[in-house]
């Protein structure tokens, strides 16, 4: 399985653009993988499919964000002052032990997956 681990600040406009492409042949996009949220003195993570949030993330990474300062909220310098802010913490934390946490993804998902892993190990 492919693990994913999205970084964003909680204020980015460019995170909550319209979920579809730009080409010629318009597609539906869907952001996938973990969530790691950064605030301006905390952070949170959330996987996609965790805890219901569905509607709720959906809000969060709505256009209800600041467009005022939009290149201040993208900036690698925010998103680095806030990673340094929160070094201690995130230098703790493995991707792998995200998606078997269920305090972060479904109990649902942990489960399709380690059936799948089972199954590949059968072959």
């Amino acid at each position: 399985m492919i693990r994913m681990l999205r970084i964003v600040n909680e204020e980015d406009v460019v995170a909550a653009l319209p979920p579809w492409s730009l080409g010629w042949k318009r597609r539906v996009m869907k952001h996938v993988g973990i969530n790691l949220r950064l605030t301006n003195d905390t952070y949170t993570i959330v996987h996609t499919t965790g805890l219901g949030l569905g509607v709720w993330n959906a809000v969060q990474n709505s256009i209800f964000k600041p467009v005022l300062k939009a290149l201040h909220w993208h900036s690698l310098k925010l998103h680095e002052d806030r990673m340094i802010r929160n070094s201690t913490d995130l230098s703790a934390i493995m991707i792998d032990d995200l998606y078997k946490d269920k305090t972060v993804v479904s109990e649902d998902f942990i489960k399709s997956k380690t059936t799948q892993n089972n199954e590949n190990d059968e072959l």
